[in-house]
Order: structure tokens, then sequence, then C-alpha cells
């Protein structure tokens, strides 16, 4: 059976770089691509939220010390996609965020500020004093014993999956991921427009079949079944 032909943007985009001509070009397809990261990572924390939700319903596993660590690394990863797609600067080289605050509701907007502030002060750096105090996630506490004098001993007390953090993400994902989700759909129309520029020669030495972009044929078929991100726009060429 003969395979569908694709067309490998990534590669076209690429021997376009550093042709002023088609800055254009090149300017849409990163714009796409990074829309595209970010919903994946909004899509990513729905699926850990989902997975906590379930462990928090059937009680978990058994092993205190495994349950603790399963909730605590999806309560943790969640947050950090949740962030990281919605309001990181992109600094270093970083891919960069979707800016989404400002068309939260009042509720989101303000949940989405705490999650950033966790983020920033007690997952990706450690400000005990600056982070939340909604959340309570975590607290080094020392203290003394009375043995014959004061022995000191210090522990770090964690919250697995607090109830706030939770219900913040949950709102804000809601939110967030329909607004991602068109923003993609608009940039990915905004490339197609802009690859009608392209030379039809350019085109061909970037034709390829769906078995071999994808590096397998089942795959290729799986994901090519789920339906595109655009809205039908045509490339002539």
């Amino acid at each position: 059976m003969q395979q569908e032909l694709l067309l490998d943007v990534a590669g076209l985009a690429a021997e376009l770089e550093g042709e002023p001509t088609f800055l254009p070009v090149i300017r849409r397809f990163r714009s796409a691509r990074v829309v595209q990261s970010c919903v994946t990572d909004l899509r990513l924390a729905q699926d850990h939220i989902e997975a906590l939700e379930h462990s928090l319903n059937i009680g978990g596993t058994t092993d205190e010390t495994r349950r603790r660590t399963i909730e605590t690394s999806l309560s943790i990863t969640a947050a950090l996609l949740y962030v990281r797609a919605t309001d990181d600067d992109g600094r270093g080289g970083g891919r960069g965020s979707v800016k989404v605050a400002g068309k939260l509701s009042d509720a989101a907007k303000e949940a989405h500020k705490r999650l950033v502030r966790l983020r920033n002060t007690a997952i990706a750096h450690v400000h005990d004093e600056e982070s939340p105090p909604e959340y309570a996630w975590r607290e080094t506490m020392i203290f003394g014993r009375w043995l014959e004098g004061w022995n000191l001993g210090v522990t770090t007390r964690q919250s697995t999956s607090s109830g706030r953090v939770f219900d913040d993400l949950k709102l804000c994902l809601s939110e967030a991921e329909p607004i991602l989700a068109a923003k993609a759909v608009l940039r990915i129309n905004q490339l197609t427009e802009a690859l009608g520029a392209v030379p039809a020669e350019v085109f061909d030495r970037h034709t390829t079949t769906a078995g071999a972009f994808f590096k397998a044929d089942a795959v290729a078929a799986a994901l090519l079944n789920s339906g595109g991100p655009g809205t039908g726009a045509i490339i002539h060429v």
C-alpha cells in the first residue's frame, strides 16, 4: 500500500534559515512550534492531575513511602509544566511560554499567581519564607529534645498533594488549555499562509513518507488519524 506523503516543515525551515526573503516563514514556524509545545505541557499537566486525583480517590498504594513519592511527584511536575507553558520568560535560550494570565477569570488569575510563586520560591528554588502560605508546601523544622540537656534534631515536613495546589491547577488548566489550543490553530494557519511564498522545488526537497517522518508506520497512522490542528487551509505550490 502506498504511503501518504508528508512535508518536513522543520527541514524546510532549516534550509530557508538566513534568507531575508523568507524571514516571515522562519518566524511563523518558530511561533507555531512554541505554542504547540506549550499546549503539550498543559496536556501533560492535565494527565498528571488526573492520575493524582485517581490516586487520592483510591487511597493510592498501601506503601506509605511510595504513595507519598508518587503524589508529590505528580503535584510538583504538574505545577512545573503549567508554569513553564504559561509564565516562563525563556531567558538563557529557553523555549519561552505563551502568556495567558490576562485572559483568565479573576479566580484563575489569583490561582495562576499562586502557582507561579510556588514554582519560583518552593520548587525551582527554595525560599521557604516567600512561598505561598496557602499551600504549606514544605517546612523545615529544627527542634530540641530534653535528654539531660537539649539535643537538637531537624526534619522537613512536606505536603504530598496540597489540596489548594490541586484545586488551583484544575481551575487554571481548564481555562488555559483552550486559550493555548486556539492560539496553536491560529499560528499554524499563519504558517500555512507564509509558506505560500516558498518555491515548489524547496517543498520537493523536503517531501517524505509518513512512515519515514514518524519513524514507524503504526505511529504515523495513529497521529495522522487524530486530525490536524489547522482549519483546513491549503498551501498552493
